[in-house]
């Protein structure tokens, strides 16, 4: 003896009844076994459902595993700069004083202003001032950034203050980069321009 669900009320009752004790649907032996072969067909296809739901379930886990593998294995690269990928702040990068035509600041008066150019676009401007014992004093400094051509070093310095800054241009000329920004209406050879003086190389 088996059980079977009753085709009116669904309840499960004896493939020996002649009828349902729940509803008193008549049941005869050819309805018995079209009702038996028809509710085995259901349980198959249900069992074939919860594999492949199962095996679907299965799959997605993997690729969702995969994609966070991946995401988790994949190196994070900064971005690059252009300043980054500047071979001039790597050539240009050192300590430099600042010249007056030919003549050394420190040889006119007891200052003295140098310029740190780092390779990683960091600048810094230094007064500095002799102390009678042939030692300097930082008299005063400035934080800033700089960047490079072939034949020109930009100099972009704050002035006390982040809203105000101060950009100084030195161009490559007869081998020194100079700022001829000064004394325009002279002539070049009779002008009193600053350049810099390398004194160290950061390379």
């Amino acid at each position: 003896m088996s059980l079977i669900h009753c085709p009116d009320c669904n309840k499960r009752i004896s493939d020996n009844a002649t009828s349902c004790p729940n509803c008193g649907c008549q049941l005869t032996p050819l309805k018995i076994a079209e009702l038996k072969e028809s509710q085995k067909k259901q349980r198959l296809y249900r069992n074939i459902g919860y594999v492949a739901g199962a095996i679907i379930l299965i799959i997605l886990f993997r690729v969702c595993a995969t994609s966070k593998m991946a995401k988790d294995t994949t190196p994070i690269s900064k971005p690059a700069t252009i300043e980054e990928n500047n071979p001039y702040l790597t050539k240009y990068a050192g300590g430099y004083t600042v010249e007056i035509n030919g003549l050394n600041v420190s040889e006119i008066d007891d200052y003295a202003e140098f310029y740190i150019l780092a390779s990683n676009g960091k600048a810094k401007w230094m007064m500095v001032k002799k102390d009678g014992q042939g030692n300097v004093v930082p008299k005063d400094e400035q934080s800033g950034t700089w960047t490079a051509t072939e034949t020109l070093i930009r100099i972009t310095a704050s002035m006390g203050t982040k809203d105000t800054e101060s950009t100084e241009e030195f161009e490559l000329m007869n081998g020194k980069f100079i700022n001829i920004q000064t004394e325009l209406n002279v002539p070049l050879a009779k002008r009193r321009y600053r350049y810099l003086k390398r004194v160290q190389n950061n390379n």
